[in-house]
């Protein structure tokens, strides 16, 4: 009926959902007690995403006046749903999701635009959130009530997880020796480090000065019950430089392993892998600068979900791709700086790398992050 989404799952799923499962969604808006009606039970199907632009005519949303937008994206098989909650409501908030079906998700996660979290109540499928947390005066607007796990570094001084840089080749040699040359830097206490810093010798063909980034997140809210469908990971960069001959260095997300989980030492820059977590690095160019509202995403393909612990810390770390990893020689320029430098937890909210968790709980367990199924009809 008027503005029930059902989900309809069109084959068997590795995490025990099997064809022809279904659910349906009839969601109200509450404030104060008092249901917000949409403008509209028809809902409007958006020309382009907003996330995404390559996506066409797979956005429907829902609006209630000014003050909030339920928009359900459809992507490859995956829905995603979010309530915007445009300007203070003044008030205490309630999402009755009136779920049935065999579906289920586990709910409870909303943030300003800056990832501020807000506390969420929740009371069977319904989401809660009290009018003092809209009041916060970190708050700033929207507030986006979703499902996800959505993790961050800590910033100094650790207690649970890291995030910093690593560096080695402090004296000028041939590239071949400098990208395994054994780490001679570390730190774990600045609100930037650069993920790509290749600096050109004195001496025609020499380098010095190779720089890492490692972060580390506490991922084990997920339990050995998750099974991922999707990951990203998102960090937003401070300032870049390609100066003398362009190499256009670029930088993909890989795994770490350092010797602590709260601090980052020297020998910490010989424990990065190889393997890409994400098909394409971020090219130099594309490497965004600036925050909010620019984060440079790395969707992580199926090594990279692999590496996502269930229950413990996550350890990830980002390389240049095409000289640190790759075997190519970069064009030497005498005395030129190539770097790519990017905020740390320090910087504070807004400006932290993140980690974005899309998944459900297997046995027929709740979901977590978005709800899933691979097809929906949207009966309006």
């Amino acid at each position: 009926d008027n503005g029930t989404i059902r989900l309809i799952v069109l084959s068997d799923q590795p995490y025990g959902i099997m064809k022809d499962t279904e659910c349906s969604y009839h969601a109200q808006f509450f404030v104060n007690g008092s249901e917000v009606l949409p403008n509209s039970v028809t809902p409007l199907i958006l020309a382009t995403d907003p996330v995404n632009p390559n996506y066409h005519d797979n956005v429907v949303l829902w609006q209630y006046g000014t003050l909030c937008r339920r928009r359900v994206r459809l992507i490859e098989g995956r829905y995603r749903e979010r309530w915007l909650i445009d300007n203070n409501p003044n008030g205490r908030v309630e999402i009755r999701h009136n779920k049935t079906g065999a579906l289920r998700v586990n709910l409870g996660s909303a943030y300003d635009v800056n990832g501020n979290p807000l506390q969420v109540t929740v009371i069977g499928d319904s989401e809660i959130i009290e009018a003092s947390e809209f009041n916060r005066p970190d708050i700033v607007f929207p507030v986006d009530i979703r499902l996800s796990l959505t993790v961050y570094p800590d910033a100094h001084i650790e207690t649970s997880t890291v995030d910093g840089g690593t560096g080695g080749g402090d004296v000028e040699d041939t590239w071949a020796n400098i990208r395994v040359a054994v780490g001679s830097f570390s730190r774990d206490d600045n609100d930037f480090d650069s993920p790509v810093t290749l600096n050109c010798g004195f001496v025609a063909d020499t380098w010095k000065n190779n720089r890492r980034l490692l972060l580390l997140l506490d991922t084990s809210p997920l339990t050995s019950a998750a099974v991922l469908l999707a990951t990203t990971l998102s960090t937003f960069g401070r300032v870049k430089l390609d100066a003398g001959t362009p190499i256009t260095p670029n930088v993909n997300v890989y795994s770490s392993n350092p010797d602590t989980n709260i601090a980052i030492i020297d020998s910490d820059h010989d424990d990065m892998g190889t393997t890409p977590y994400a098909d394409t690095p971020i090219t130099f160019a594309g490497y965004n600068l600036g925050t909010p509202g620019s984060a440079n995403d790395m969707a992580f393909n199926s090594a990279g979900l692999g590496a996502i612990s269930l229950t413990d810390i996550t350890k990830l770390s980002l390389r240049n791709a095409n000289y640190d990893v790759g075997v190519s020689t970069p064009t030497w320029t005498s005395v030129t700086q190539h770097y790519i430098s990017t905020w740390c937890a320090e910087k504070g909210a807004g400006y932290k790398p993140k980690l974005v968790v899309t998944y459900v709980l297997s046995g027929g367990a709740s979901q977590s992050a978005s709800q899933s199924a691979l097809i929906s009809e949207i009966i309006s």
